[in-house]
C-alpha cells in the first residue's frame, strides 16, 4: 500500500493539498504541516490548540493512562543515523551507538529524560495545566519551536500559557 504524506507550510499550500489529495483517489494521504523557522503564524494559527480542539478529543480510561506514561509519538521508535549513534528522537541526545547491546539501548530508551518518557504530564507549562492528560503527545514540532505547549489555552490561577 502506499502512503501519500504531503508538507505543508501554509494554508495556501494547504488548500493546495487537498485539492491533490481528491485528485489521487485514496485515503492513504497524510497533510502535516511543516515547520521551516518562516511560518511561525501559520503554526499560531492552524496547528497550536484551543479550547474548541479539546472539545473533539474523545479518550478512553486506557488512551488517558498511555498519555501519562509515554510519549506516543516516540514511543518504541529507535533511529539509527549515518554516524551510527542511535536516537529515540532526533531533536534529543543520542541513547547509544550501533554494535551496543540493544537490551543497554531499550533500557536506556526508558529512562526518565528520553523521549519515549516525556509527556505533557511532566513538562512546564502543561504539568501546571488541567488539560494536559487529554492533549496529544509532544512532537518534533515542540522541539524544533523551543515552545513545550503548541496552545492558545491559559492555565487557571497563573493566567500562563
Amino acid at each position: 500500500t502506499i502512503c501519500w504524506e504531503i508538507s505543508v507550510t501554509s494554508l495556501i499550500e494547504y488548500e493546495k493539498a487537498l485539492c491533490l489529495s481528491k485528485h489521487l483517489h485514496t485515503d492513504n494521504i497524510v497533510i502535516k504541516p511543516l515547520y521551516t523557522g518562516l511560518n511561525r503564524k501559520f503554526f499560531e494559527e492552524h496547528v497550536f490548540m484551543d479550547l474548541e480542539d479539546l472539545d473533539t478529543i474523545h479518550l478512553q480510561r486506557q488512551e488517558i493512562f498511555a498519555l501519562q506514561t509515554m510519549n506516543l509519538n516516540d514511543f518504541g521508535k529507535l533511529i539509527i543515523k549515518s554516524d551510527g549513534y542511535v536516537y529515540t528522537n532526533v531533536n534529543k541526545e543520542p541513547i547509544g551507538k550501533i554494535g551496543e547491546s540493544i537490551k543497554e539501548i531499550v533500557v536506556n530508551a526508558l529512562k526518565d529524560d528520553s523521549s519515549w518518557r516525556q509527556t505533557r504530564h511532566n513538562v512546564i507549562p502543561c504539568k501546571k495545566c488541567r488539560f494536559s492528560l487529554i492533549c496529544p503527545s509532544l512532537s518534533d514540532y515542540e522541539y524544533v519551536l523551543g515552545k513545550a505547549n503548541l496552545c492558545h489555552i491559559v492555565n487557571d490561577e497563573k493566567n500562563e500559557y
